[in-house]
């Protein structure tokens, strides 16, 4: 449980909401995680002692004579006696705070910024006072609209890593190709690379970007279309630009370039290994970042 600083009307009123500045950052959470959000009031009852009264229940402190016998006799008797408690051992005090209103946050929450708080669970009592009209929002007579505004950011941080050579099926003036690359799977992104020292020294040669991805998930290719052994395949697709042509890997269709990667391992274990890790960070990207990915197509 995290509780935000109290903010009073006096000082935390921006235009017509109290603004509260703090922010919480939850680190590991899963794709299931619920945020329960509750908003508390408190109600501040008014001093009913007038300024002359104030004045009258004012005492002195300075020490007299009864005051300093009092005060030795009982701290004499602080080892002998223990006061009880007057409402038990299990007393717990009042809370002078109450809840007006609370919202379930999930993955789905992420990109709003306004939620309604939702109705409060009032007694039979308070409901039939009240009446259904006004069990929708926060409770009857309450300052707050019935509405909290929030900032919400998700960052997808995987930890999904591969290294290792991939056989990359390239054009090459009109001529199909294959080339031994070094990948390199970090984030979102596969990078290649000529070599493997080529990784902290040079920019790669090529990126394919896995939030581009619309296959539902990475398979082997087929082997009427690619007869490699132990290649899988991966089809991406950006929005087209003024100089792309038409090639063996890629095709423009209304405003996309359309590409078909076919990358092949050495082995099938490695093959195998290097689709898991995909797949992995496909499934993070949909979950995380729906809006920030194109939809896969197809069919599953």
């Amino acid at each position: 449980m995290v509780a935000t600083p109290l903010a009073s009307a006096s000082n935390s009123l921006n235009g017509d909401a109290l603004t509260f500045t703090t922010t919480f950052t939850l680190q590991d959470v899963s794709n299931d995680f619920e945020i329960n959000i509750e908003v508390y009031s408190l109600v501040q009852k008014k001093d009913l002692l007038g300024p002359d009264k104030k004045k009258k229940a004012y005492k002195s402190k300075a020490i007299t004579p009864k005051r300093l016998l009092t005060s030795i006799t009982t701290k004499s008797n602080l080892h002998s006696s223990v006061m009880a408690s007057p409402g038990g051992l299990n007393a717990v005090r009042t809370s002078n705070f109450a809840l007006v209103g609370s919202y379930l946050l999930s993955l789905s929450s992420v990109g709003n910024t306004k939620f309604a708080l939702d109705k409060i669970n009032y007694d039979v009592k308070e409901r039939e006072l009240l009446g259904y009209m006004f069990q929708d929002k926060v409770p009857f007579l309450s300052p707050l609209e019935g509405h909290i505004y929030l900032k919400i950011k998700c960052q997808v941080n995987s930890s999904v890593e591969e290294r290792g050579f991939l056989t990359i099926f390239e054009d090459v003036s009109g001529f199909g190709a294959w080339h031994r690359r070094w990948c390199v799977l970090s984030g979102n992104c596969i990078s290649y690379w000529t070599y493997p020292d080529d990784e902290k020294r040079k920019n790669p040669i090529g990126r394919i970007n896995l939030a581009n991805c619309t296959s539902h998930q990475v398979e082997p290719a087929n082997r009427e279309f690619c007869a490699r052994r132990n290649t899988f395949e991966l089809i991406t697709v950006r929005p087209q630009r003024e100089d792309d042509r038409e090639t063996l890997v890629s095709q423009c269709r209304d405003t996309l370039c359309v590409t078909k990667n076919w990358l092949s391992a050495d082995t099938k274990e490695e093959r195998d290994l290097w689709m898991q890790k995909l797949n992995q960070v496909l499934v993070d990207i949909r979950l995380w970042q729906p809006d920030a990915c194109y939809k896969p197509i197809g069919k599953p």
